[in-house]
């Protein structure tokens, strides 16, 4: 399971979960372009569903503004 959470400060805005097929599914149909979009932002499908195929531990974050608020989000692998 794929966790997006977003954090303002220390404190949980929102979190996310999402399937482990729908990473795949996203990781293998969309378009290059795509892909290169989504890591400018900090997700890297193909990584994740690499190491979801592997096992193997994932985390990443990235900090976005949104109405002026700078939050964190925090990608793992669950």
């Amino acid at each position: 399971m794929l966790r997006i959470e977003k954090f303002v400060g220390d404190k949980r805005e929102t979190t996310l979960r999402v399937p482990d097929f729908v990473v795949s599914l996203a990781s293998a149909l969309l378009p290059e372009s795509a892909h290169v979009s989504l890591a400018e932002r900090g997700l890297r499908l193909r990584d994740i569903a690499v190491a979801r195929k592997e096992g193997a531990p994932y985390l990443a974050s990235t900090t976005v503004c949104e109405h002026g608020v700078s939050k964190k989000i925090v990608i793992s692998l669950t």
